[in-house]
């Protein structure tokens, strides 16, 4: 059964534009604002352009891994001398509303886009079939 609606073709696009936005990401926070979204967004774009059908719960986990590399991102640049792991396990206390809105926007993003297809015709695909 095919419960994640697995594409491997859309799911390795929006790996390798999570790797990109994260590292995008790393070099625009140095002059800009956070930006959580900004991964979100690239990822969700890239599984459409990758994706042969549309699945919302593809568009669910790419959402969870778009917001997971940008906590990642977050941590990464908060990184002192006790460590990534450390920085990742009190990711929570750097959170201020602005961020959690860049969050939400992100992931909100990443669902609506990654669960779409840019092929014309690409039919709907349901869990387990």
């Amino acid at each position: 059964m095919n419960w994640l609606a697995f594409d491997l073709r859309a799911y390795a696009a929006a790996l390798l534009a999570c790797i990109a936005a994260a590292f995008a990401a790393l070099h625009l926070d140095a002059v800009a604002a956070s930006l959580p979204w900004l991964v979100g967004l690239v990822a969700g774009l890239a599984c459409a352009a990758a994706a042969r059908d549309r699945s919302g719960l593809r568009g669910l986990v790419v959402a969870a891994m778009a917001v997971w590399t940008g906590a990642i991102v977050d941590a990464q640049r908060a990184e002192d001398s006790q460590g990534l792991g450390r920085a990742l396990l009190r990711f929570h206390d750097s959170l201020t509303p602005l961020r959690v809105a860049g969050y939400v926007l992100g992931f909100g993003l990443a669902v609506a886009l990654a669960r779409l297809s840019l092929r014309r015709g690409a039919r709907d695909r349901i869990a387990g079939a």
